[in-house]
């Protein structure tokens, strides 16, 4: 059995891999991303704010985006001579119309082996979800890391005025709230990006990308541009594929638990949570940014914050991506490492001595 234990929160142990006790970690995951002030070493769980948001999240956006826009291409309307009326005949003019479906890779194994699948939806949706998942994430880095198609794609700007990926009616003005639509041609806001797997052959392979079932993804539309922005959902206070797209604020809405608020929300609701004037100061002067879908945005979460804060923030994180994934890990391995943790460990005998009341106690 296990002779003895430690059990300390993450943010902590994040706060501990950039050699700081006091500051406010921003915690960007899989589920969602969290907001916590640390000060002198422990969690101020009162004030820590989370939402929704993280990188599953953004890559159910590029499935659901995808299968929209493949819906809108598959219906077909075959147009010969009409002045036939049997309605049997090849020569009538009909609407076809079929479910779209981005199958994973292994669907497409099983398919190959001759295995019957009634519905391939539905025999196992937990695995089903988990290959699509995969398959949206090595969608997202092939584009990141293509070179032909960063030069296609263009990346957000801090003085240009923006939209929210794939909602292309509403824009945002300078501060991130929303201003009147734009008045957006109708032929880009319809713009097909799921072509049929039968067709775009004679196109180059910069503008289109293939996924594994055959279907190929328009690049050259604004909807396969809008794949280049999506951690731009991080920020925005509209978001797609939602029934009501009306802004939410934190402060008028205390029930959902700030769970459609963006980063920038969060860390003023987190810092707006903490009583004392000056922490708040020293806080904002040292946020930590973390977490596996945490890369490259220090420089729009800083631009964000310069606009909601009067006093200078300054956002750190590590240049690496393995540091930033296991940061967690490496405060724990610095806190090990101390001479003085020996102290911390709670013990099997203690803790059959005296129950789980020392470690209530005892870990932060």
């Amino acid at each position: 059995g296990c002779e003895a234990c430690f059990i300390a929160p993450s943010p902590m142990l994040a706060a501990f891999s950039h050699g700081r006790q006091t500051c406010l970690v921003v915690d960007v995951g899989c589920s969602g991303t969290r907001v916590t002030p640390v000060v002198d070493g422990y969690v101020l769980e009162n004030s820590q704010r989370r939402n929704g948001r993280g990188s599953d999240y953004l890559y159910n956006v590029v499935w659901k985006s995808i299968l929209t826009q493949q819906d809108q291409n598959q219906e077909r309307v075959v147009t010969t001579d009409n002045t036939n009326t049997d309605m049997n005949s090849p020569n009538k003019k009909m609407k076809m119309t079929t479910t779209a479906t981005i199958l994973p890779r292994y669907q497409l194994l099983q398919n190959k082996r001759n295995v019957i699948h009634n519905n391939t939806n539905d025999n196992n949706p937990y695995l089903t979800h988990w290959a699509m998942k995969d398959l949206m994430y090595e969608f997202l880095t092939s584009l990141y890391s293509s070179s032909s198609i960063t030069s296609v794609l263009q990346p957000w700007t801090l003085k240009e005025e923006y939209t929210v990926p794939f909602l292309a009616s509403s824009s945002f003005s300078s501060n991130n709230t929303p201003s009147a639509a734009a008045a957006s041609d109708a032929t880009t806001a319809t713009e097909i990006d799921a072509t049929p797997k039968e067709e775009a052959t004679d196109k180059t392979s910069s503008e289109y990308y293939t996924l594994p079932d055959g279907t190929k993804v328009n690049l050259q539309t604004k909807f396969g541009r809008d794949f280049k922005r999506v951690p731009e959902l991080f920020f925005t206070d509209e978001l797609p594929f939602l029934p009501n797209n009306a802004p939410i604020h934190l402060e008028s809405h205390p029930s959902i638990s700030s769970s459609h608020c963006s980063i920038q929300n969060l860390v003023k609701a987190s810092l707006t949570a903490v009583g004392d004037a000056d922490l708040r100061k020293e806080l904002c002067s040292n946020i930590v940014l973390v977490g596996g879908a945490s890369n490259s945005l220090e420089q729009r979460l800083s631009y964000e914050l310069a606009r909601l804060f009067l006093t200078k923030t300054k956002v750190l994180g590590s240049k690496f991506h393995a540091e930033r994934h296991h940061a967690a890990w490496i405060g724990a391995s610095i806190l090990t490492s101390l001479g003085s943790f020996q102290q911390l460990w709670l013990s099997k005998k203690e803790y059959e001595e005296y129950g789980a009341a020392l470690a209530v106690q005892r870990f932060p």
